[in-house]
């Protein structure tokens, strides 16, 4: 989840920046010498317009879908890895059987 949020903020930051500058056309206008700093509130910007907003549920929903996804694979793995653990203990696999479908899980 970090992650996303990470690249999310830093997706948002670069599209606030390019509306907030227009490209090089606002850059170009600044007299040479001349120097103008500003502060961005990412999170701000982000919160409060229209298109971060969009962009957020839309990464959101991404995000979520591919959990649900994932959740569902790794109770799959848990449980074949249980049984075999079960039957491991309880002798009912030959060795080249049990290495066979422990490479399997892998």
């Amino acid at each position: 989840m970090p992650a996303i949020k990470n690249v999310l903020i830093f997706a948002l930051f670069a599209l606030a920046a390019l509306a907030l500058f227009g490209g090089n056309a606002a850059l170009a206008q600044a007299p040479a010498g001349n120097f103008v700093i500003g502060v961005v509130d990412v999170r701000k910007a982000i919160g409060d317009s229209k298109e971060g907003q969009a962009a957020s549920k839309k990464l959101e929903t991404k995000y979520n879908s591919l959990k649900k996804s994932l959740d569902t694979k790794q109770a799959e793995l848990e449980k074949k890895d249980s049984d075999l653990r079960k039957q491991a203990q309880a002798n009912t696999l030959s060795q080249d059987a049990l290495e066979k479908r422990s490479q399997d899980l892998m």
